[in-house]
């Protein structure tokens, strides 16, 4: 419904993204990949962050949770839902973030503020478990939707251009 609902907007028909926050933190599939033109054939399915504040379990240490609250309120680091369109360019950072990807949301009601908040398609970054000496986990983010670091910028290629974005947690 939302692809209709903003099709005139949209100009990369090629892939939309559709973030799963029901879906729990460690799942590999929670951000899918779709592409429209070919009856909304799965491409592909990748983990993806939600914001710290946002989980359902935020003592946790690791991402096991899932994401129940979310803000259009800026300096919240709460998650965003809804429909969004991704920005016209990747922008390399030598920051942390490397490639990213802005957003725009799209329903004054849960969104609007999304490209003011900052919130952006980023690299997740990786922390070392102390209590594990062989495994570094990838954390929660301040309200941006992260990738793993192997698949971020093939990923943001793919959406990169005004493509769809819709975020659910039902």
């Amino acid at each position: 419904a939302a692809y209709d609902t903003h099709k005139a907007l949209i100009m990369n028909r090629q892939r939309v993204a559709v973030v799963n926050y029901v879906t729990r933190g460690d799942s590999e599939d929670r951000l899918r990949l779709y592409d429209p033109s070919q009856d909304w054939a799965l491409v592909q399915s990748a983990w993806v962050s939600h914001a710290a504040k946002s989980d359902s379990q935020p003592e946790a240490e690791t991402m096991e949770g899932c994401a129940n609250k979310f803000s259009n309120v800026p300096q919240t680091n709460l998650s965003s839902r809804g429909a969004m369109l991704t920005g016209n360019k990747i922008d390399e950072s030598p920051s942390f973030a490397g490639a990213r990807l802005h957003l725009n949301g799209l329903e004054p009601e849960l969104n609007c503020r999304v490209r003011a908040r900052k919130i952006i398609f980023h690299r997740a970054v990786q922390r070392w478990q102390p209590a594990s000496d062989t495994r570094w986990t990838l954390t929660h983010t301040e309200g941006c939707l992260a990738l793993k670091p192997s698949e971020n910028k093939a990923i943001l290629e793919q959406l990169v251009g005004r493509a769809l974005v819709y975020v659910h947690q039902e």
